[in-house]
């Protein structure tokens, strides 16, 4: 993504590139990616290529010669050019060197081009002042002069032909809406006031983009991001056309400058107000313009058309076939009515409906999917008298042909006469083997050897292929236990071919390995369906949401409606051929498209060291920290979970859900670290690998634990050190008066809870602090990070540097304002009382103000900026070098609870002729950045600078320094504080606090691993509890701000 500093990227984690990277100064304004993957940036000062071998500079600027301006537009297109548009035409570059080509307006001034697109012929359009046309080959252009709009272009994306679409080029313009072009012009604009019509958003249109369902996604300067599909996907959209999703759905804000699908049709969106990540695939619900609602679902059967039949207790049946849904009732169809409780189709072309009350009934496919008012299809009916019950529970269309039937009287077997006209029927009951004669809803599956199995109120029972005689299972001590869902997979050898859910919400599986029930998970809720896993993955729809559990690791992830369901109450699942699952609720049927862009994952360090070459070293007998990274683009790193092994160690992978975690002491050897990282979807990460090399220890008198290596070098050296021990006692006796001094003073240095003021306790933000110092020359600066992260001690340690900075051009003036409980309309009196505050370090009385004369409540940002003209004006007579007031704001938080207008009169002090002379930091956690007006908002002026925990140099510095000379850390008590406290400040200096109180109680001057790990327990015991993430919160089909 572009910014006015640089470029941003993104792929589980932000970071950042400027011009330090090689990029070209100044706002990047576009992005593009040729076909030999090489990734290009252009801007206002020239295009610079990303190269991935020099990571310590990855861009690079090419040759400026030929492009005149600011480039506006990229385009990497199909023969592997590069094209720009500029402000007076396109350029194309061959890798060595540009060729310009002019455009013209009709005026003949020339014409800025602020939008490039390629057809299937090769061909260029280059759109903003005018339409052009420009031939590949020959780089003729030409002008397109049959436009019927006169707005600036803004945006332009080609559309290939798609079914019975041709292709079709779409304009965005800046106020005359959306136009397509075929072979002849066409206008979508927003409805007339009053219509009801569907439409744009806005007229005003900035992106267009396109996705792999052939929808147009079109981003608007200040209505947010509309949707349009020539096709009307009628389950999704609700049959119909447009739709529009603003900041209500999640959007950042609702100006959209840009739009890109990544590789899972994710859409990303910039906005004034930072990025938006919008996922309308992976939570879709079943709605059509006459059914919005189609709920109370109880069955689904896919055919062999790959068309969905979805059997509801109110509704008949649902059938989605492609983008067209029927609807088949009793009122449209002539059911004999509308409770159904299974739905199958037969290899005959037959639909067997099975009812709540009237038994099944049958009829042609064709004939109910083209059903009309005179034309009704006709229907068989079974009823009591052929299954001695009307009550169906489930049905299956087995392998061979035969149909089966779940009733409250036993099971049926229908196997039809080739003709399709007549058949066989067959009932079996507890006479023949079932456990009991009451078949649970839609609990019957068959399995790959055509045995089949169902589920009743006591147990599971199976019916082999050829058999008569049914065999059946207790599953779970407990007798009364009901197995409520039955599903069996289509693999020929997979280890567990059958699975059962009971009302307990436990989940078995037959084990061809033993040939027994095997309880493999209790998801505490009754699993009413399941889908087997012949992709790894089984899905169980329970009481409490959608379970989704991988069958090799046994990790597993609940859906609920945080994460898009709508109903956490799943009684129906099926599969399609895209590998979607289906959901049947009592509210409504949804659409789950599982994201499989697997996560990434590096390992940061074991025991505090990067490993190096993929090695690190380290001694036996202490524990192992370590310390891993991992990304993905649509699980937040929070939420990533993770499994460990050591293959020498035979114990299997182990999950975790934190990036830190320790490990028992290794004895000498060599082993394998394996990592990887598992996203919101349970899809794995390859597998990182780190070669660990234990060697033997022993514990050394005053030095602690070290190699055995180390200790044979010490023997040696031993007669040589006795020479200079005479100088070292005189010190060691100095070192244990001061010991023992802190001691019976109950010395502790360490801070928490409270901003860090001293020098001798700042670790780790000394580059952070030069970088905003050289960056307040010119520019203001936002600070944002976590709580306790160390902002505040960051802001008093700059007041204190601009206080005693000998720079030789400007004398600053730092003003620390504290906002934390400050009301809007006392901002203005805040920030100049604490300016007059500062004063009298610089000038020798203080001046008479407005501010003296006026209200608290009433003293607004135009007296703030009559009396900052006074003072900087008195501030200029005191020195030659140029005066720069800088505004340290803490807490700016609270300016989220600000009128937008105090937001915008704030931003307007910035803007003033003395904007030069003034200057701000400011610091927060989360600084909104929605924003509705049409000036530009406050927070454009600022660069941010994202304060993140320490190093893990600067961690064990934090750790160590304090008590240097004083007390002594054992090296593995330093890297068990350092890898829990996960380079946190605040965390570090409470761990440590509380090791040192535990030593001192102790009567010890050393801190001890034991120390470390009580001090972590008592610390625990004293926080709030937090909430166990039972799995990862997905983005519902709403746009979320990152």
């Amino acid at each position: 993504m572009g910014t006015n500093s640089g470029l941003d990227h993104f792929d589980g984690r932000w970071r950042s590139f400027t011009p330090n990277d090689g990029l070209p100064k100044g706002p990047i304004r576009a992005v593009a990616q040729t076909i030999d993957g090489t990734l290009w940036a252009g801007g206002d000062h020239g295009v610079a290529r990303m190269h991935t071998d020099t990571p310590g500079n990855p861009w690079q600027v090419v040759g400026i010669e030929g492009l005149t301006g600011p480039v506006f537009a990229l385009l990497g297109t199909t023969d592997g050019m590069l094209w720009a548009g500029t402000d007076a035409g396109v350029a194309t570059f061959d890798g060595a060197s540009w060729t310009v080509v002019p455009l013209y307006q009709q005026s003949g001034l020339p014409a800025r081009v602020l939008a490039l697109a390629e057809d299937s012929n090769g061909r260029i359009w280059a759109g903003g002042d005018t339409l052009h046309r420009i031939d590949a080959q020959s780089r003729q252009a030409y002008w397109i002069d049959n436009v019927r709009f006169h707005s600036r272009i803004q945006a332009l994306r080609v559309a290939p032909a798609r079914g019975q679409w041709p292709e079709i080029l779409w304009v965005g313009t800046a106020g005359e809406g959306l136009w397509s072009y075929t072979d002849h012009w066409r206008h979508f604009g927003m409805p007339e006031p009053g219509q009801s019509a569907e439409g744009i958003a806005s007229n005003n249109v900035l992106a267009l983009t396109l996705d792999s369902d052939g929808a147009l996604w079109i981003g608007t300067n200040g209505s947010g991001v509309s949707l349009f599909n020539p096709d009307g996907l009628s389950f999704f959209w609700g049959g119909k056309n447009w739709r529009t999703l603003t900041t209500r759905d999640g959007l950042a804000a609702d100006a959209v400058a840009s739009i890109v699908l990544d590789s899972s049709g994710t859409a990303w969106l910039a906005t004034i107000a930072g990025v938006s990540r919008l996922d309308t695939r992976s939570w879709q619900k079943l709605a059509t313009l006459d059914q919005p609602t189609i709920d109370s679902a109880t069955a689904a059967f896919v055919d062999r058309q790959g068309r969905l039949w979805f059997a509801s207790d109110r509704l008949g049946v649902i059938v989605v076939d492609g983008n067209a849904v029927h609807h088949i009732s009793a009122e449209r169809s002539g059911l004999p009515e509308d409770m159904v409780r299974s739905v199958l189709v037969d290899n005959n072309g037959f639909v067997w409906i099975g009812t709540a009350r009237q038994g099944i009934v049958r009829a042609r496919v064709m004939d109910v999917l083209t059903a009309a008012e005179d034309h009704l299809p006709a229907w068989q009916a079974f009823g009591d008298e052929t299954l001695g019950s009307n009550v169906l529970r489930a049905s299956l269309a087995a392998s061979d042909g035969s149909l089966w039937f779940g009733t409250y009287n036993g099971v049926h077997r229908f196997v039809p006469m080739p003709s399709g006209r007549g058949g066989q029927w067959t009932h079996y009951t507890t006479n023949d083997g079932l456990a009991d004669n009451i078949v649970s809803q839609n609990a019957i599956a068959e399995d790959s050897t055509g045995t089949i199995w169902v589920g009743t109120n006591t147990a599971i029972n199976r019916l082999s292929y050829g058999s008569s005689r049914w065999t059946n299972y207790q599953l779970g001590e407990a007798t009364t236990s009901k197995v409520l869902s039955v599903a069996a997979s289509n693999a020929p050898n997979a280890q567990y071919p059958v699975w059962a859910g009971t009302d307990t919400g436990d989940v078995y599986a037959l084990d061809t390995s033993s040939n027994e029930w095997r309880l493999i998970d209790r998801i505490g809720s009754p699993i009413y369906a399941l889908l087997a896993p012949d992709d790894s993955y089984l899905w169980a729809g329970a009481g409490a949401g959608l379970v989704k559990l991988d069958v090799d690791s046994l990790m597993q992830r609940i859906f609920t409606r945080e994460q898009g369901l709508n109903d956490n109450e799943v009684h129906v699942l099926a599969r399609d051929a895209a590998n979607g699952v289906w959901i049947g609720t009592q509210t409504g049927i949804m659409r789950h498209q599982p994201e499989q862009v697997p996560p990434t994952v590096r390992s940061v360090s074991v025991n505090g060291k990067p490993p190096a070459g993929g090695k690190v070293q380290f001694l036996s007998q202490t524990p192992i920290g370590v310390a891993v990274e991992g990304s993905d683009m649509a699980t937040p790193a929070s939420e990533l979970g993770y499994r460990m092994g050591i293959p020498q160690m035979g114990a299997g992978w182990q999950n975790e859900t934190d990036e830190h975690w320790t490990l028992d002491p290794l004895g000498p050897g060599h082993y394998t670290l394996e990592v990887q990282a598992v996203d919101g979807e349970l899809n794995t990460s390859a597998i990182e690998r780190v070669d660990l090399e234990v060697v033997p220890s022993v514990v050394a008198p005053m030095l602690g634990r070290i190699s055995v290596s180390q200790a044979s070098v010490m023997a040696v050296s031993t007669a040589t050190a006795l020479t200079g021990l005479m100088g070292i006692a005189l010190l060691t006796i100095r070192q244990r008066k001061r010991r023992r001094a802190a001691l019976r003073r109950r010395f502790n240095p360490y801070v928490s809870g409270e901003p860090v003021t001293t020098q001798e306790m700042f670790f780790g933000r000394h580059d952070t602090l030069a970088r905003i110092v050289d960056t307040l020359h010119e520019n203001s600066i936002m600070i944002h990070g976590e709580r306790r992260i160390g902002k505040t001690s960051l802001l008093l340690h700059l007041v204190e540097h601009l206080h005693t900075a000998h720079d030789s051009e400007f004398m600053f003036v730092p003003v620390y304002v504290d906002l934390e409980g400050t009301m809007d309309d006392e901002l203005f009196s805040i920030m100049m009382e604490e300016t007059i505050g500062c004063l009298p370090r610089y000038l020798p009385s203080i001046p008479a103000l407005r501010y003296h004369q006026i209200a608290w409540t009433e003293y607004d940002h135009r007296e703030f900026s009559r009396d900052l003209d006074s003072i900087l004006e008195l501030l200029a007579q005191t020195t030659r070098k140029t005066v720069r007031v800088v505004l340290i704001l803490d807490e700016m938080d609270v300016m989220n609870t600000y009128q937008p207008v105090t937001q915008q009169q704030l931003r307007r002090i910035f803007m003033r002729t003395f904007a030069y002379s003034l200057g701000a930091v400011v610091a927060g956690v989360n600084i909104s950045k929605s924003w509705d007006r049409v000036e530009s908002p406050w927070y454009n002026l600022f660069n941010e600078v994202a304060l993140g925990p320490l190093s893990d140099e600067a961690a064990r510095e934090l750790i160590l320094e304090p008590v240097r000379g004083i007390y002594q850390i054992a090296p593995e008590a330093v890297s068990y504080i350092a890898l829990h406290a996960r380079g946190k400040p605040y965390l570090l200096q409470q761990h440590c606090m509380e090791a040192v109180n535990l030593m001192l109680a102790a009567g010890r001057n050393k801190i001890t691993l034991s120390d470390a790990r009580r001090a972590l327990v008592d610390l625990q015991r004293q926080r709030p509890p937090k909430a166990h993430r039972l799995t990862r919160r997905s983005l519902r089909p709403q746009g979320t701000k990152l």
